[in-house]
């Protein structure tokens, strides 16, 4: 499957993951900040898009160990299947807000413990429990 669906691993200088509340289609999950990729627009450009309109930050790319791919991952949504690129980024400008209040409804910083309750309580999008032992491996505490 190629890729289709782009989202960003930010973390802060706590080593806290940043992460939204999806409620469109009744959802209750939290995931990484992102969405499907539109006609025309790349990957990267569409992965610093997403923040900015979901949550009002400019970001950058950034390279982690020569990368600025932290990986791809398939995942589920209620409107089906898709493969996920997730890429490292860093804020640059401005404070989280919600700017799509019909599509999320909150955000956080999560330690890597808070992420493990989340995926037991099954709220964690598929693609994010993938990435758990990676974001250990990154510096998520």
């Amino acid at each position: 499957m190629k890729i289709n669906m782009v989202n960003v691993f930010i973390r802060n200088e706590s080593n806290y993951a940043l992460l939204i509340h999806n409620i469109k289609h009744g959802a209750d999950r939290w995931e990484f900040t992102g969405g499907k990729l539109e006609s025309g627009i790349n990957l990267e450009k569409m992965a610093v898009k997403e923040p900015f309109q979901e949550l009002g930050i400019k970001i950058k790319l950034i390279k982690v160990n020569g990368s600025k791919i932290f990986g791809d991952y398939d995942t589920q949504t209620p409107e089906g299947p898709f493969r996920c690129r997730t890429y490292f980024a860093k804020i640059i400008e401005g404070e989280p807000e919600i700017k799509e209040r019909d599509k999320h409804d909150a955000f956080g910083w999560f330690s890597h413990p808070a992420l493990l309750r989340m995926k037991n309580l099954g709220i964690l999008v598929p693609n994010l429990v993938l990435a758990l032992p990676k974001l250990r491996v990154y510096g998520i505490i």
